[in-house]
């Protein structure tokens, strides 16, 4: 079939039928969502209408425009204003989802190939696939990071945004680890598809994936100061004394969060990195010591108590929510969202 607006795909090559356990409208998004990411429907393809289709398959047209809204939500498909409804052209987003789509077709497929030679019919695999799908759904994946504190923080964060009854199974590992390899590597990706990690690392760790040859899809997140660390910093007193406390690279980045949620001087606020010794921290002696997550470890250490840091604390920015929850949904449906910033201070 060639791309074109004709009526190329007047009559689909559709089957549905009395399936208890997977509802019409269901069928007709698994039977064209295959269709479009398998190509047998390619972008600019025409659909037929939803009486037409309806009337071809002896269904109710309501069924039929329920499956074509929850395909256009996907991205699949698109309605053209006075000339009917085409296959989209895919996106980033809608192709890594077809993937996703060919390698779950790919493993039934090895499924009824393995139950054949072991003896048994489709029915028996059916059988088996309708007790499985009773069993909690799993969700394995790996977030990366520079500091394995910084992954276990987000993994938790993560696995928060998880559909409810969905079993979180993360794998925490570091930028390092991936470019050692081993098998702490191995053993998240023999079950893992998922990386995240924060949106400027995704080139790196898709390069040493690549390099590894371990296919995973790697999912760029964002991160925000949290309402609660905002808040702090407001009612922040402009004359009392501060030290600013991070790793070397992220000191501007830590100044440029003083600069937009507090009225402080920058100019009066002691810096200090990893690479100063324990005894200009002590020097500095301020009423209060504001620190990045990555330096909270060091600072705990050296006794500082615990009312006299704030912590610069950031969590998964909306926009990394919205993407996380809606990766996972029944559908995974690629929807875009606006990007945030970029923020590593949690590295």
């Amino acid at each position: 079939m060639t791309p074109s607006e004709g009526d190329s795909a007047t009559r689909l090559p559709l089957v549905v039928g009395g399936d208890g356990y997977v509802p019409l409208h269901q069928q007709l998004v698994h039977q064209i969502r295959h269709l479009i990411t398998n190509r047998v429907l390619v972008e600019n393809d025409k659909l037929p209408s939803v009486r037409r289709l309806a009337r071809q398959l002896g269904i109710n047209a309501g069924t039929v425009a329920v499956a074509y809204r929850q395909l256009h939500a996907e991205g699949l498909i698109e309605s053209r204003r006075g000339r009917g409804t085409f296959v989209a052209e895919l996106g980033d987003a809608a192709k890594r989802f077809a993937h996703r789509h060919n390698a779950l077709q790919l493993a039934i497929e090895r499924l009824f190939e393995r139950a054949d030679a072991l003896g048994f019919d489709a029915a028996s695999v059916h059988s088996g696939l309708v007790s499985q799908a009773r069993r909690r759904r799993r969700m394995p994946f790996v977030v990366a990071m520079h500091t394995l504190r910084a992954a276990e923080k987000y993994a938790r964060q993560v696995a928060d945004e998880l559909p409810g009854g969905m079993a979180a199974e993360p794998y925490c590992l570091t930028l390092e680890d991936l470019r050692r390899g081993g098998r702490a590597v191995l053993t998240a990706y023999a079950t893992a598809h998922f990386t995240f990690t924060f949106a400027s690392y995704v080139p790196t760790a898709e390069a040493r994936l690549a390099e590894l040859g371990i296919e995973s899809e790697v999912v760029g997140i964002t991160s925000q100061l949290t309402p609660a660390a905002a808040a702090s910093l407001r009612a922040l007193d402009p004359r009392a004394s501060y030290c600013l406390v991070a790793e070397a690279t992220g000191i501007s980045i830590g100044l440029n969060v003083l600069a937009r949620h507090s009225r402080l001087d920058l100019g009066r606020i002691t810096l200090l990195t990893e690479h100063d010794p324990p005894d200009t921290l002590f020097a500095a002696a301020p009423d209060l010591y504001i620190h990045t997550f990555s330096a909270g470890p060091h600072l705990e250490e050296l006794g500082i108590p615990e009312d006299r840091r704030l912590e610069l604390r950031f969590s998964l920015s909306d926009e990394a929510r919205l993407r996380v929850s809606e990766l996972f949904s029944p559908t995974s449906a690629p929807t875009p969202v606006a990007r945030g910033a970029d923020i590593i201070l949690d590295a």
